[in-house]
């Protein structure tokens, strides 16, 4: 009689040590590519790479392929540029972190297993920078801000201090989560102990933050509201924060005392809080019809914005505050008889926000086109083709660069003579 066969049975995959071999063995796979990449990269380094630390002098790390193809690089170049004329910062590198998890880095793939996820990081420790692929403009300010904040800190520790007492509520209590509650949110398994704010936007303001994710501690807060001032950079771009500072009926001074704190130590510009009120008379001159302006109230904001460039001269808010009173000299032509000499100042204004340092990419763009049909209307044939040169120049070639935040086409502009009258 043969013996009795014993039942065989198959172990679920989670079980099979088999499984975890061949995970540990592709991760320490790709992790050997990785490094490999980064001796590839430091020995001859990929143009992108290249381009970034001359104009940056930061090195830019990530995966040869999400570098390659990497949306928004314009604006990433644009948001640390600002930043970087606004105050300068302490940061060593700046890395792309990549969706796919098969080309993250170990700690990295660490934390998309065990942790939340999140848009971009700030580590102080080593002043390194890293936001996800998409690369999101308020991420990158958002960032920045960190970095600034450690910066301000080691200079004046007394600023935390200072914040700190100015978000405290009614009954001087801290409004932010505890420790283990900012430990929860940060692992994914744990997220969903931290109590959820149920406030809407205007409350939170109200409250002295611009979100909810602001009320998380110290750092996210100044980071939070340093973005919103950023975002809010152009004088024709309205956000609530705007709407909010501007708006009188509203008691709580918790938002303008932050802005004021952020403003002396120069983590937003020295001059934002001035610049608020100047955005606040631009939207004030508007008129009853769709592009006209009001005549008394478009005189004031000229006299304001006039006086504002005059105490500011390197303002950072220049070449907006510019491309506005070539705007409202525009609008303003139709009230007197002599429309073309309101005309010529509205050229003048044109012509000193294209000679800025910096230029916000689609308001120069604007500016250029104004130029062109400005100059065709008057029959300017010259000048015309020169403004048509100069704006197909900066959307094939400045828009173009990738990285290089170059002014070729005011260089081509000045070439020409532009600037000469």
């Amino acid at each position: 009689m043969a013996p009795e066969q014993k039942k065989i049975t198959k172990k679920p995959f989670w079980r099979n040590k088999n499984t975890y071999i061949l995970i540990g063995a592709t991760i320490l796979t790709l992790q050997a590519e990785n490094i490999y990449r980064h001796i590839k990269n430091f020995i001859k380094p990929n143009e992108i790479t290249q381009e970034f630390k001359e104009e940056f002098k930061i090195p830019l790390k990530g995966h040869d392929y999400n570098l390659k193809y990497l949306p928004n690089i314009r604006s990433l170049a644009f948001a640390l540029k600002r930043e970087q004329i606004e105050l300068p910062y302490t940061l060593k590198n700046f890395r792309i972190k990549p969706n796919n998890f098969f080309r993250q880095e170990l700690t990295e793939q660490i934390n998309t297993i065990f942790g939340t996820e999140y848009s971009g990081y700030y580590n102080p420790m080593s002043k390194n920078i890293a936001i996800n692929e998409l690369v999101c403009t308020s991420t990158v300010h958002h960032e920045i801000k960190h970095a600034k904040t450690f910066d301000t800190l080691k200079k004046h520790p007394e600023f935390k201090k200072q914040w700190k007492e100015i978000a405290k509520d009614e009954n001087g209590n801290s409004p932010y989560l505890n420790g283990f509650f900012q430990f929860c949110g940060r692992v994914i398994l744990l997220n969903n102990l931290v109590p959820i704010d149920t406030l809407s936007s205007l409350d939170d303001l109200k409250e002295g933050f611009v979100s909810d994710y602001a009320k998380t501690n110290f750092y996210e807060d100044v980071a939070e509201l340093g973005t919103e001032v950023e975002l809010g950079y152009s004088i024709g771009s309205i956000t609530g924060l705007d709407y909010f500072i501007c708006d009188k009926s509203n008691k709580n001074t918790r938002i303008q005392k932050k802005i004021t704190l952020l403003a002396e130590h120069q983590i937003i510009p020295a001059e934002y809080p001035e610049f608020a009120k100047l955005k606040e008379k631009y939207f004030e001159s508007f008129g009853s019809e769709f592009g006209s302006t009001d005549k008394e109230k478009g005189e004031i904001f000229l006299e304001a914005s006039k006086e504002f460039i005059k105490k500011h001269p390197d303002t950072i808010y220049k070449s907006t505050i510019y491309k506005a009173r070539g705007e409202i000299n525009n609008n303003l032509a139709y009230y007197y008889p002599n429309q073309l000499e309101r005309m010529n100042l509205m050229v003048q204004e044109y012509k000193q926000a294209l000679k800025c340092e910096y230029q916000e990419f689609y308001e120069t763009s604007m500016i250029l086109d104004e130029l062109t049909n400005y100059y065709y209307q008057i029959n300017d044939s010259a000048k015309e083709n020169m403004c048509r040169e100069a704006s197909i120049n900066y959307l094939t070639h400045d828009l173009k660069e990738a990285i290089h935040i170059t002014n070729s086409t005011t260089k081509l502009l000045e070439s020409r003579g532009f600037f000469d009258d």
